[in-house]
């Protein structure tokens, strides 16, 4: 788990400009396992995919990205000579115009390969074992010069003694893994669409996005875990976490295991246990935070409340929505925990925090956010 990914803008001394990169407890990188990164500039933040992970994000719009930029070095850097190069295979390679969107990267290193449209800079297949690669050109891009610098030894070898075979097939071709809050437990859901000698799978938990992941349940004890061997059908599989704890942000890591006893892990992905009635409207990420009016309002004898959580940070936000009076003091706490992005809703009853029905009259709603907080203004009538 000792490795990492960096991605860095460098002036003409070789000095970092600026940098974003993994660390330990975003992302750990197994050997022998196949990866697909990602990184996105929209004028504002810089955001690092791992698989379909955020695992990185940089807000600030100096990242001096032009046309006019004359070296691309994937997997080491030049000042003379290469130096720190990696000893890893590399695939494909795509570079685009603009921040491309979850839904147009490959999620699944078994989905099919890239093809150019009209934001595409360059397209590279390293895999068709042309030397000099297959190049595929798009805006900006005329030439293939600078192909030199790639030979046939960069390439992903077709009978490599690790990989073996004559593609990229893993042994669990994983098309999605979520985890969702029902009943004050965590139901953890995954698919593939194919196995090979698959043994079964491991559950693997952290106590928030710094602690230390600790195996919770595997195949051996737990039946629903077993995998399905050889297999070119479609599974699904379910999990539930009955030992969390309200008010918490869990970590989660998926494992399979090969007849080898080899683990090629999956994730991570994250779930807070809740306080309070808070549900979730959408998980679809918005762009801003929002604080919605309440409905009814006025209202007797209970409201609605629905805000908005975008991207705040690289893991779940705190988040807290609370009730004031007139006078500034807070009357009730209808939410405080860690949210991943999504939309939500809560219900106020009208009662504070000891369960007293209060006066009718003007209160606040209050959400606050690691970097603002919104308000509006709410009326209980008799």
């Amino acid at each position: 788990g000792d490795y990492g990914i960096r991605f860095s803008e460098r002036d003409g001394n070789d000095n970092i400009l600026r940098s974003i990169e993994t660390n330990e407890a975003d992302e750990d990188l197994y050997l022998n396992t196949w990866y697909h990164v990602a990184v996105t500039f929209d004028g504002s933040d810089c955001r690092l995919y791992v698989n379909d992970n955020l695992v990185g994000l940089y807000s600030s719009t100096n990242w001096g990205l032009s046309a006019s930029t004359n070296a691309l070095n994937i997997g080491g850097r030049y000042w003379g000579s290469y130096g720190y190069q990696i000893d890893a295979f590399i695939d494909e390679v795509r570079v685009s115009d603009i921040a491309r969107s979850l839904s147009e990267m490959q999620t699944s290193l078994n989905s099919p390969e890239y093809s150019v449209d009209n934001h595409t800079v360059l397209l590279m297949h390293l895999d068709d074992q042309a030397d000099p690669p297959s190049y595929e050109s798009g805006t900006g891009l005329s030439s293939t010069t600078g192909d030199d610098d790639i030979t046939a030894s960069d390439y992903v070898a077709y009978n490599d003694p690790v990989f073996g075979g004559s593609d990229l097939s893993l042994p669990v071709e994983l098309t999605s893994f979520t985890a969702s809050v029902e009943d004050g437990a965590v139901q953890l859901n995954w698919v593939t669409e194919s196995e090979v000698n698959n043994q079964g799978f491991e559950i693997w938990r952290a106590l928030g996005k710094e602690g230390a992941y600790q195996r919770i349940a595997d195949y051996t004890t737990h039946p629903e875990l077993k995998g399905q061997g050889n297999s070119t059908l479609r599974h699904e599989y379910h999990y539930t976490d009955q030992t969390v704890t309200s008010g918490h942000v869990y970590w989660y890591k998926l494992a399979d295991v090969d007849v080898t006893g080899k683990r090629t892990f999956h994730g991570p992905i994250s779930v807070s246990i809740y306080q309070g009635n808070l549900t979730t409207i959408s998980s679809n990420i918005p762009r801003t935070v929002h604080l919605y009016p309440n409905f009814p309002n006025p209202f007797n004898p209970s409201t609605t409340l629905k805000f908005d959580i975008p991207l705040l940070t690289e893991g779940p936000a705190e988040v807290q929505l609370a009730i004031y009076n007139s006078l500034g003091q807070k009357v009730a706490t209808l939410f405080h925990g860690f949210l991943n992005a999504g939309t939500y809703q809560v219900q106020w009853d009208g009662k504070d925090a000891r369960g007293n029905k209060v006066q009718s009259g003007i209160y606040f709603a209050m959400l606050q956010t690691p970097f603002n907080h919104y308000t509006i203004k709410l009326l209980l009538t008799k």
